[in-house]
């Protein structure tokens, strides 16, 4: 990868240019006069590319009113990324840049960013940055770009500083830029801890003896205690057993006494019950001959008034019949004069009807009326439709005129095809989108697969590593297991090993195989093969394991036979490719050829395509995904968009033809509508034809109802003559009425009395029950009177036997009460001890006896009151385990403290000798180059190196000394430093030789540097040279980096130097009176630039 072209816009005031660096061979010359902006062009790319040595204020016009002004500016340089050994994981064409926006009293803010493509004139956006940490990091893990590593940008004056500085100085620049300074760091953190363990294990030495005499006389204290307490405990059990033996003979008569006492009170309870019922049972009977005695005093009197309502009833009956008699003579003669006239009621009914109809009559009247009335409306209603519908008539048969001239003049067969060619392209677009969101959900799950694995699979490894760890067996790829040698060509290797790097490798038997890959049991027990034999003539290439280190973090999970099982594999197996002589190879024997493995071991080959090996193929693997993931983003946007464009485009076009077919299909019924239309007019005639003959008719029944109505007129006239008929004679109706009444009362009377004759019966008989249940409750209640009195004589003696019992109960109690105190007191004073014992298991109940209970209370009494005389510590137990645990404790620590410090000083030894090795290596290599390279230039020289003296305060470093010789025959001569504000003078070289020095000594950092960046800017890197020796340095530079290099420099040259570079920029200063300062970069021929560039010397020169 190489720069072809950069940006530039709004940085400091350099008019926007678009630079062309041309191919990867061309050399690159940037010259102009001292203040015109060369070295500007270096630190807009640097700071483009993420550089943290670069501010953003450098790149800021001077002449900007950061008050009122915006500034904007645009940094970026296009790489060219050919197919070849050196091209990375990335696109054809690589852009990488940053955009600056200032806005008035605020801060700069910058977006970085990165954008890939197929072609320069087709980058698209792949990235934006949100810091310069961020950008950097990535730039150097996918691009391989570090402005402030790898020496890729040497700005004025930095390149030719080597000859000048101090010695010491020297070497810490080197080491920061070769990483050694991290190496040293971790040295002397590790060499400071060391010293930190070192004082912990001698003051742990010290702890662990003081502890050592302080557990000695613990141990002394803590043994008279345990005899003391071995007193107290035996005293504590044979009290606790007298107590407790002692409760449970108190207990075993207690228990006895109180089941007589409760089988007396259970006597005593019953009889009392019995005395109970009895007296229940008398007042029960006491209760019902009460009740008898008030409910025959009640019917008694009920009896008597019934009596007295039967005889007012009597005397109400006479009444009423001399009055039926008085009654019955007086309406003799009127019921015979009246009987043919129709009674009030139907009367009163007729006249109502009759005034009912007549009104009916009224209503129906006005109903014609408003018959009448509203046929007038509808005729006036249809004259007006009639002349609304000729207008309708009118307008549709213009429209079906209209209609038809747009359907003769339409193309139908045209329309369509269009409609369904944007159909059938939309539905594709719709196909492809789809299959684009489920490529990228499933790149997107392989991405978060990696990312949690950090390892590359594919799906025939992950079935059988899944179905082998669920038989309980550990299962590896062969990319977790293994890492390509950093020595090797690593696609190279990814290729010779294709036939074996899909292999899964399995912690346990292979009983069979659910994919078809190559499995290989790890087991114990699987023998390395003889190496006699192997092949009958020596095979050319590489045994396996001399292109494959071990993953140590997946190593470090096998046990050692299987890590010998897995080596003996590997051994077994020899890469050879096809280039090489004939090969003849044993058939017992296996092997690698082109990618394919042949022999016992299987024949397999490649499964997948994409690299499979260690964390390189994880990386590499997860930028494709992640490249992947963000190329469809891109594709889906543009897919959407167009997706939109043609689903307008399908919308219009089915619209026309929507618009086309509708009419097509609505014009027959716009036909029929005009029929309709006119069939409507025809209608509207023939109603108002009808109307006029209703009209008519309503007329003739009009008169018609008017007659009836004169005829109920007359009718009710009738009616009301004979209720004037009723009303002369309603006194004799009165008296009829009340012999009606009268005879209805004699009858409803009769009933009465008879009623109330049966109910005094009634009263008399149960008068007579009530007597007999009287005289049976006074019988039973003297019998239950009698059995009460021998009950409560019976209850008496019970009592006397209950208060013996209880006299001695209480004894009992009393002296269980005692016992219990005294247990008590014991227990509250030995309660420390009681707690621990396990719970007393009692003694078989016959051999307990007062004496033995005896005993056992004068043992216990000695023994406590033994214990209780001995002077003894109270925490000596506590103190003695404190002791103890506090000196195991500090044992402990004195074996963790010695294993610390132990390891800490290996590692220790192991960083100063690696430090050491590396510095020397280091050395070593870029020593040889120096003296290589300043040879070329005619000169001799070489780097001498001065280790740190511990000893020695003042050589605590590293130093790194220049001994040259500029001419021939003389002596090496150490180069003294001159960078300081006070120089001596001395014999030193000269200042053009002091820049060779420095520069061959930079040509000798980047030799030696394994990771080159695609360019180099050297900003004045021939500034103080003269030709012979630009050009000699020149031409090793080309040699020996094989990158393309970008010079600044401001001064003029000869034709042969300027043979070597192919492009030719100058910068110019176009500043005029009272304006802001401009400078232009302009492309120039090699034969203006020469002559341009003399006058940049002089006008540089006149400047100084």
């Amino acid at each position: 990868m190489y720069p072809v072209k950069m940006k530039i816009g709004g940085i400091r005031d350099i008019s926007p240019v678009i630079i062309d660096l041309g191919d990867k061979e061309d050399l690159a010359l940037f010259g102009g006069v001292n203040g015109s902006g060369k070295s500007t062009i270096s630190f807009a790319a640097a700071y483009a590319l993420g550089s943290d040595q670069i501010s953003v204020d450098t790149l800021r016009s001077k002449s900007l009113d950061l008050f009122r002004e915006i500034w904007q500016a645009h940094v970026e340089i296009i790489f060219h990324n050919p197919q070849g050994p050196d091209a990375i994981d990335a696109p054809e064409w690589v852009s990488l840049g940053v955009e600056i926006t200032q806005k008035p009293n605020q801060q700069a803010f910058s977006k970085f960013f990165s954008k890939h493509g197929d072609a320069i004139d087709e980058l698209s956006l792949f990235r934006q940055f949100k810091t310069r940490v961020e950008t950097r990091e990535e730039f150097e893990l996918k691009y391989g770009v570090s402005p402030d590593k790898f020496f890729m940008f040497w700005y004025q004056n930095s390149i030719t500083r080597f000859a000048t500085m101090k010695d010491r100085e020297r070497f810490e620049y080197v080491a920061e830029m070769y990483g050694l300074k991290d190496t040293q760091e971790r040295w002397e953190r590790a060499k400071f801890e060391r010293k930190i363990a070192q004082e912990d294990f001698d003051r742990a030495k010290i702890n662990l003896e003081r502890e050592r005499q302080r557990i000695v006389l613990a141990q002394k204290s803590y043994k008279m205690w345990e005899s003391r307490n071995k007193l107290r405990k035996e005293g504590v059990e044979l009290k606790r057993s007298y107590l407790e033996e002692k409760k449970r003979l108190l207990s075993y008569h207690l228990d006895r006494l109180e089941q007589r006492l409760a089988s007396l009170n259970h006597t005593r309870i019953k009889e009392e019950r019995e005395v109970q019922q009895r007296e229940e049972t008398i007042e029960e009977l006491t209760e019902a001959y009460n009740w008898e005695v008030d409910r025959q005093k009640k019917l008694q009197e009920e009896k008597r008034i019934e009596i007295a309502d039967r005889d007012q009833a009597n005397q109400l009956l006479e009444q009423l019949r001399q009055e039926r008699e008085e009654l019955e003579k007086v309406t003799k003669e009127i019921e015979e004069k009246y009987r043919y006239v129709r009674s009030a009621e139907i009367l009163n009914k007729l006249n109502v009807e009759l005034e009912q109809e007549l009104q009916d009559l009224s209503r129906v009247i006005l109903e014609m009326e408003d018959r009448v009335n509203t046929v007038d409306r509808y005729m006036s209603t249809s004259q007006r439709d009639n002349g609304k519908w000729e207008n309708v008539l009118r307008e549709l048969q213009d429209k079906i005129d209209e209609w038809t001239t747009f359907l003769q003049n339409s193309q139908y067969d045209e329309l369509k095809r269009r409609a369904y060619e944007v159909k059938e392209e939309y539905a594709n677009i719709c196909l492809e989108l789809k299959d684009l969101l489920d490529n990228m959900q499933t790149w997107s799950m392989e991405q978060l697969e990696l990312k949690r694995s950090r390892v590359v699979k594919i799906p025939l490894q992950v079935k059988s590593i899944g179905h082998f760890k669920n038989e309980g067996f550990k299962a590896f790829a062969f990319g977790e297991l293994f890492e390509i040698l950093a020595n090797q060509d690593y696609a190279r290797v990814e290729s010779l090993l294709s036939g074996i790097k899909h292999s899964v490798f399995v912690c346990g038997p292979i009983n069979e195989s659910v994919t078809p890959l190559l499995h290989v049991s790890l087991q114990e027990g699987l023998t390395r093969k003889k190496a006699q034999g192997l092949f009958r003539k020596k095979l050319p290439g590489k045994p396996l394991n001399q292109f494959l280190e071990w993953n140590k973090v997946t190593y470090d999970l096998l046990t050692t036979g299987e890590r010998e099982s897995l080596s003996s594999w590997v051994e077994q197996i020899h890469v050879i490719t096809r280039e090489m002589e004939p090969i003849y190879v044993d058939r017992g024997e296996s092997y690698l050829l082109d990618g394919q493995l042949h022999g016992p071991l299987g024949q397999s080959g490649a499964f997948a395509e994409g690299f499979a090996i260690g964390r390189r193929a994880w990386q590499k693997r997860f930028s494709l995904l992640k490249s992947r993931l963000v190329e469809g983003g891109f594709q889906k946007s543009l897919l959407t968009e167009k997706e939109k464009g043609l689903e307008l485009q399908w919308y219009a076009s089915w619209d026309e033809l929507k618009l086309y077919e509708e009419r097509v299909n609505q014009l027959p019924i716009i036909e029929k509508e005009r029929e309709m239309a006119r069939q409507t007019l025809d209608d509207l005639d023939q109603k108002l034809k009808h109307w006029g003959d209703q009209k008519s008719e309503l007329s003739v029944e009009t008169r018609r109802v008017l007659e009836k109505r004169k005829e109920k007129e007359l009718q009710i006239d009738k009616v009301l003559e004979e209720l004037e008929i009723h009303r002369q004679f309603g006194e004799m109706s009165v008296k009829l009425d009340r012999l009606r009444e009268v005879r209805s009362a004699i009858e409803e009377k009769g009933h009465e009395r008879d009623q109330m004759s049966y109910q005094i019966n009634e009263f008399d008989r149960s008068i007579e029950q009530c007597s007999t249940k009287m005289t049976l409750a006074r019988e039973k209640k003297l019998s239950l009177n009698n059995e009460i009195v021998h009950l409560n004589s019976a209850l008496q003696k019970i009592e006397d036997e209950h208060d013996d019992l209880q006299r001695e109960i209480n004894g009992m109690r009393e002296e269980e009460k005692q016992l219990e105190q005294e247990e008590a007191e014991f227990n509250e004073m030995y309660s420390e001890l009681i707690q621990p014992l396990p719970p007393y298991e009692p003694l078989a109940f016959d051999s307990i006896s007062e004496a033995r209970l005896r005993n056992w209370a004068d043992d216990s009494r000695r023994k406590l009151d033994e214990a209780l005389s001995m002077s003894v510590d109270e925490f000596a137990e506590e103190k003695y385990f404190s002791i103890r645990d506090s000196f195991q404790k500090s044992q402990h620590e004195t074996t963790v403290s010695e294993t610390l410090f132990q390891r800490l000083l290996v590692e220790e030894e192991e960083l100063r000798n690696h430090f050491r090795k590396t510095v020397h290596d280091r050395y070593q290599r870029i020593n040889l180059h120096f003296s290589d390279y300043i040879n070329r230039i005619g000169f001799r020289g070489r780097i001498e190196q001065i280790e740190p003296d511990e000893v020695d305060p003042r050589r605590q470093h590293y130093e790194w000394r220049l001994y040259i010789a500029t001419k021939a025959g003389h002596d090496l001569e150490y180069l003294r430093p001159t960078e300081s504000i006070r120089q001596k003078i001395s014999s030193a070289p000269s200042g053009g030789e002091m820049a060779v020095i420095s520069l061959v000594f930079a040509l000798a950092l980047l030799t030696d540097i394994e990771k080159r960046p695609p360019f180099y800017l050297l900003d004045e890197f021939d500034s103080a040279l003269d030709e012979w020796r630009k050009g000699l340095v020149i031409d090793m530079y080309q040699e020996v980096l094989q990158r393309k290099l970008i010079i600044i420099s401001p001064k003029s040259h000869s034709s042969d130097y300027l043979e070597r570079f192919g492009i030719f920029y100058a910068i110019v200063s176009d500043q005029k009176e009272n304006t802001k300062p401009i400078s232009r970069v302009l492309r120039l021929e090699r034969q203006k630039y020469q002559a341009l560039s003399a006058v940049f010397e002089k006008k540089s020169a006149a400047l100084t």
